[in-house]
């Protein structure tokens, strides 16, 4: 599989989650903007509700969209929320830097 095509795959996994969970982080509930780089702590990333490493698959009923930093900081844990109230956006990039 190129990655032109995974890439393709992913977005369209996002614009699914989207349609069905709208645009909050589900770890943090603040609002994801899906115009950030990638490596941004800010930016979506999909995250596995069971982690794969416990057996937890890619498909979209097992996927929900957080915030990169938050997904990181929830690890591998099943479905540990790490953040006890939501973030403000414009806290997050300052937040999770570094």
């Amino acid at each position: 599989m190129s990655a032109r095509c995974g890439g393709d795959v992913r977005r369209g996994k996002v614009r699914r989650l989207r349609a069905r969970d709208g645009d909050l982080c589900t770890l943090c509930g603040c609002l994801i903007d899906f115009s950030l780089r990638p490596n941004d702590p800010g930016a979506v990333s999909l995250d596995h509700v069971v982690p794969r490493v416990h057996g937890g698959g890619s498909r979209v009923s097992n996927l929900r969209l957080a915030h990169r930093a938050c997904n990181s900081r929830r690890g591998s844990s099943p479905d540990r929320i790490p953040q006890t109230e939501p973030v403000p956006e414009h806290e997050l990039s300052e937040r999770y830097a570094g």
